[in-house]
């Protein structure tokens, strides 16, 4: 059976009274029917007699979680009495990645831009380039929340995976030996986020225009990135029943230098890099509740090194191959959400800071006609992050 239940104002619920006992086990339902409901109160739903077990009454599986909300069932044994409780829900904790997924739409492209800029360069070098990427990754979020003496398991892992393209063009010495160059690129990323064991879903499509500066000066090499992603997601919640369609961006600026110590046959290359970005999304409203973002601040180092050689080839090609490892740290700050329903309202706190290994293994061939190409296969790894991916590019002499 079910009880209609609401948590607009204080709350109120159809309540069954027993004149004895209750005993044995019942599993009930609710169908809640506020319209903007409070969360943290308790409405009765038994009023039971003396010599009542504490199990005589179970929530179902399907009302303990209904919107954003997840419920539960408190007995108050010296009266005899069952509550209806609630409190927010793994929907709640979700929409916290909706801006992370954004925000990692900023660093993939940045990625693709240092990719290229980690492409060797000689005197046939072209100042245009392009390239391709894809990643799939993993993210582990899984954690207890406790608010007005309940607590609550909240699991938000997901997998995102990325498909893109990014493209330059840049001129200066520094494109085909030493000295500084300076560039213009843009791209597109097509990226789908989903929360894992559900059918609940993000989909982005991110644009991005940036410039960027070098400098080599022998074996010592420093670049700069300034990017701006205009981001649009489509978010599909069938857990909680709701849809939003959202508009944001993302902008910050990536340093980062080496130097490159050994010979054609081998080289050893040191090579360091900091990033700074800022991502939002609209805030939105659904299911009489209000979502309000702050702005998600991320900073992202890596150190590390790639190692490996150039040799000639057929027709006076030349080849490189390389294999790269590096630490990375990422971590946001002041990043959250203010969640409001009805007369109640909390502040919540995004909790991703993740230290991984990257891996590539690549190699690029540089042909006399003025064409480089590379491909790539990469991977990030942590005990709660995950990716696997390549890319593909093309510099072309016009």
């Amino acid at each position: 059976f079910a009880f209609d239940v609401t948590f607009d104002g204080a709350g109120s619920a159809d309540t069954l009274v027993i004149a004895g006992a209750a005993t044995g086990n019942t599993v009930f339902e609710i169908d809640d029917i506020s319209t903007s409901p409070n969360f943290g109160n308790m409405v009765l739903v038994v009023d039971a007699g003396a010599g009542t077990n504490e199990d005589a009454f179970e929530l179902g599986t399907e009302s303990q979680t209904i919107g954003f909300f997840a419920y539960s069932v408190f007995f108050d044994a010296p009266d005899n009495d069952f509550f209806l409780t609630n409190t927010i829900g793994t929907p709640v904790f979700q929409t916290l990645k909706f801006v992370e997924g954004a925000q990692s739409l900023w660093y993939r492209s940045a990625d693709a831009w240092a990719a290229h800029m980690a492409t060797p360069a000689d005197s046939s070098a072209s100042p245009a380039w392009m390239q391709i990427y894809g990643t799939v990754t993993n993210q582990d979020d899984s954690f207890e929340f406790s608010a007005g003496g309940l607590t609550e398991p909240i699991a938000v892992n997901y997998e995102q995976d990325y498909f893109g393209f990014q493209a330059g063009y840049e001129f200066g010495s520094g494109v085909t030996g030493d000295g500084g160059l300076f560039g213009l690129t843009g791209g597109y990323l097509n990226s789908n986020l989903g929360f894992d064991g559900t059918a609940d879903n993000v989909r982005y499509d991110a644009f991005n225009l940036g410039a960027y500066a070098g400098l080599k000066s022998g074996r010592f090499f420093a670049n700069a990135l300034a990017k701006y992603d205009f981001i649009t997601a489509d978010v599909r919640a069938r857990t909680a029943g709701y849809t939003a369609d959202l508009d944001g961006y993302a902008y910050g600026v990536r340093l980062e230098a080496g130097y490159r110590f050994g010979d054609e046959k081998f080289f050893v290359q040191p090579l360091t890099s900091f990033e700074y970005q800022r991502a939002s999304l609209d805030d939105f409203s659904a299911l009489g509740a209000n979502i309000d973002f702050d702005r998600f601040d991320g900073l992202r180092g890596m150190i590390g090194a790639r190692l490996g050689g150039e040799t000639k080839i057929k027709w006076g090609n030349n080849l490189t191959y390389y294999l790269g490892g590096q630490a990375v740290h990422q971590s946001q700050t002041g990043d959250g959400l203010t969640f409001t329903s009805g007369d109640t309202s909390i502040e919540i706190e995004n909790r991703l800071s993740k230290t991984f290994g990257r891996f590539e293994l690549g190699l690029s061939i540089a042909t006399q006609g003025g064409v480089t190409g590379f491909i790539e296969g990469n991977a990030d790894i942590s005990g709660d992050y995950t990716g696997y991916g390549g890319r593909g590019g093309l510099k072309v002499q016009f």
